[in-house]
């Protein structure tokens, strides 16, 4: 019998590029990092109380993790620099999204993709863990949809295909 859905929340930690006034902005400034801690509460007794507890002393379990890379697509075009020179200053992964989902030339969505160019944020998912004791559960659904809906609502949403790996087995992976 599948295990109860269980309700969660998500920490976040945003990573903004600080530039120097100075030298003005370069292609890497336009990349934001998220990284998200996926929460839920344990009480006393050992009971899952969700993402609000109503018990004092209730301890903070992190289930789950992901991280993304927020392209300011608006700030990009009004700037006029390369959507694809933006991507590729960031990281390969990056530069493997562009390709596979914009147009060199013009950089528009690949017209075979169906995609409307709605310019309001660009955001590639990079990775989304989910201790195996928590899987599924919806916490993986949970933190995306709130991710997308917190950073990119209105925007055009990627993802990275990935195994995914369990917090507890091999730790962290870099995502440089």
């Amino acid at each position: 019998m599948p295990s109860p859905r269980l309700e969660c929340a998500v920490r976040y930690g945003l990573f903004v590029a600080c530039e120097d006034e100075d030298l003005g902005a370069d292609e890497s400034d336009y990349v934001s990092s998220v990284a998200g801690a996926v929460v839920t509460y344990i009480g006393s007794e050992g009971e899952e109380l969700g993402p609000y507890p109503d018990e004092d002393g209730a301890a903070e379990r992190e289930v789950g993790s992901l991280t993304a890379f927020i392209v300011q697509t608006r700030r990009v075009i009004d700037e006029r620099f390369s959507l694809f020179d933006v991507c590729d200053a960031h990281s390969d992964g990056l530069a493997d999204m562009f390709a596979a989902v914009f147009d060199n030339k013009s950089e528009m969505p690949r017209e075979e993709l169906g995609i409307e160019s709605l310019w309001e944020g660009l955001m590639c998912l990079d990775a989304v863990t989910v201790d195996p004791a928590y899987r599924g559960r919806g916490v993986a659904v949970q933190a995306v949809k709130t991710t997308i809906e917190t950073f990119c609502h209105g925007g055009t949403v990627t993802a990275t295909p990935r195994r995914c790996r369990s917090p507890t087995r091999g730790g962290r992976r870099s995502t440089s």
